[in-house]
């Protein structure tokens, strides 16, 4: 009986160890953070958001005028020495904090040697500064897109291939300065994944190469399911934004994969696929669900109810889907029309394993506890 139990609690500290030792917790609930106060949405001091969010995306680095590489951030509200405190304060609690670049609002892109060196310097020089935790590509309209090539295999020296550059070299310096893996998280359009269903070109399928090239060291792909027009499934049917089926069609669609005109899709495993929505109708200009719509939609997904919640048949279950991204943490705060945090509650209920989400001081407590009754079984 003793060894059964000692045995046991070995079983159960390796199961800890892998959650805690893991670089982003899954599911995740991913929410981007205004560096901003715009009215609309009030700024939230970083060490004051919800801590359910356990990533979180600081909005934006953006390039310096005049140029489209040259990245920057500073801290809008805060000083640069708070801020470096907020960050390194929600750190020590379990969330990473990455810096996310580029927004809707800003071109970013790379045309020769000269500018990837530039962006990988200055983007380098940013997680040096904050002790980000990674990097979020939300490079949106052209500033990525389809010259020509493949998908396996893009132009050698256009934009895309001069951005994966750029990125590999970054992910290598942060390796070799921190001693570990940095962060990837991607959050393309519509029109930029499963656009490539309908045309390969131009901002059509353009992050297709960018995921081709880190689909084993991205951690999280959170395609944008708002302010979107009309797109293809799998199935080969056109479905909406705001809809259970867009939600569904879209998402496995990444998991599958799908063909194009520049090559097969293999699409990405459920773990690094999150559903990217709204917070509340104010926080884009389209695409905002209700909660009971949502939870239909992922628990059809994840193979806990066989009920469709539209016309889209799932093509198979995915019980480890990544979790959750909204734009943003600061529209999730405010009284609109939903309640405070309303899409971190939705969240919880979605995904209440909170073994994959605990904090380190959980983990810590709940070893404590095993080494405890094994001492006691011991006597």
């Amino acid at each position: 009986m003793r060894q059964t139990h000692i045995l046991l609690s070995i079983i159960i500290l390796m199961f800890f160890y892998k959650h805690v030792s893991a670089q982003i917790s899954t599911p995740a609930l991913v929410g981007y953070w205004h560096n901003w106060d715009n009215g609309g949405a009030d700024y939230i001091h970083l060490d004051e958001v919800d801590a359910r969010f356990n990533i979180i995306n600081v909005a934006f680095a953006l390039p310096i005028s005049g140029t489209t590489y040259d990245m920057r951030f500073v801290p809008d509200q805060v000083s640069s020495a708070l801020f470096i405190k907020q960050v390194e304060k929600i750190q020590l609690q379990g969330c990473k904090v990455l810096i996310s670049l580029g927004g809707a609002n800003v071109m970013v892109k790379m045309s020769n040697e000269y500018q990837k060196r530039k962006f990988v310097a200055s983007v380098l020089a940013i997680l040096d500064t904050y002790h980000f935790d990674g990097v979020d590509i939300d490079l949106e309209g052209e500033s990525v897109s389809v010259t020509g090539g493949s998908i396996s295999t893009p132009p050698r020296y256009g934009t895309t291939a001069y951005l994966i550059a750029a990125i590999k070299e970054i992910m290598q310096q942060y390796q070799l300065r921190y001693n570990k893996k940095m962060i990837l998280t991607m959050s393309p359009e519509t029109a930029h994944i499963t656009g490539g269903m309908s045309s390969y070109r131009g901002v059509w399928g353009a992050y297709l190469p960018l995921i081709y090239a880190f689909r084993d060291s991205v951690d999280l792909v959170h395609m944008q399911l708002y302010n979107s027009g009309t797109m293809y499934g799998i199935d080969g049917q056109i479905y909406s934004q705001g809809s259970a089926d867009f939600i569904l069609s879209q998402t496995e669609a990444i998991i599958q994969g799908f063909n194009t005109a520049g090559g097969r899709f293999e699409g990405l495993p459920p773990h690094k696929v999150a559903i990217g929505l709204p917070a509340c109708s104010a926080a884009a200009g389209g695409g905002n669900v209700s909660n009971a719509m949502l939870t239909k939609a992922v628990n059809y997904l994840r193979g806990e109810t066989d009920i469709k919640p539209g016309r889209y048949s799932r093509k198979a279950t995915y019980p480890d889907l990544g979790g959750l991204m909204t734009w943003s943490i600061n529209w999730d705060f405010i009284r609109g029309d939903k309640n405070v945090y309303e899409y971190a509650d939705i969240f919880t209920e979605l995904f209440p394993n909170i073994l994959q989400s605990m904090e380190p001081s959980f983990v810590a407590d709940a070893q404590r506890v095993i080494t405890i009754n094994t001492q006691i079984i011991d006597n």
